[in-house]
C-alpha cells in the first residue's frame, strides 16, 4: 500500500494541513463497556499533555490542539 503524498508548506518545510503528531496511551478500565477507553495524549513536539475520559474526549483534546495550530501557523 502507497503512502498518500501530503502538501508540504514551501516557507517552513511541514505539511500545511494543520496536521500534528500525538502519542495516546490508551487503557481500558475493568469493568467497563466495550469501547469504553481512559488514557493520556500527548502532542508530540510540544511535551503537552492531556489526560481524556472517553473516546469522544480524545477527539475533542486532538481537534482542539489541530485548531490552535491553525490559527498560530
Amino acid at each position: 500500500m502507497e503512502t498518500p503524498q501530503l502538501p508540504i508548506s514551501e516557507t517552513e518545510g511541514r505539511p500545511s494541513l494543520g496536521l500534528g503528531y500525538f502519542m495516546v496511551l490508551v487503557r481500558r478500565l475493568p469493568g467497563t463497556p466495550a469501547g469504553e477507553v481512559t488514557g493520556i495524549v500527548e502532542r508530540l513536539g510540544t511535551g503537552e499533555k492531556r489526560p481524556f475520559r472517553s473516546s469522544g474526549e480524545l477527539a475533542q483534546v486532538v481537534a482542539e490542539w489541530s485548531s490552535a495550530q491553525d490559527r498560530s501557523g
